[in-house]
């Protein structure tokens, strides 16, 4: 397995080595604790998930009925087509 593999598989199969078919895993493995590229990738990985995984705080209160007040207000350009 080369990273680039490593990377397709990363994308289809996500950064949890152990839900990996056997076969990849060990080949997997194997190219982390030899390639520091593949092992960024995996850190990289990692991190987004970890990040995705963190709550989202709510919007502030009233900001969809600014956020719709400055759209309706918007000059209307109309194409003179």
């Amino acid at each position: 397995m080369d990273v680039r593999r490593f990377e397709e598989l990363l994308d289809l199969r996500g950064d949890d080595l152990a839900a990996w078919p056997l076969d990849e895993r060990t080949e997997a493995l194997e190219l982390v604790l030899t390639s520091p590229a593949a092992s960024a990738c995996l850190d990289a990985a990692r991190r987004l998930r970890a990040a995705f995984a963190e709550p989202v705080p709510p919007a502030p209160a009233g900001l969809t009925d600014r956020i719709f007040a400055k759209a309706f207000a918007l000059p209307r350009r109309h194409a003179a087509r």
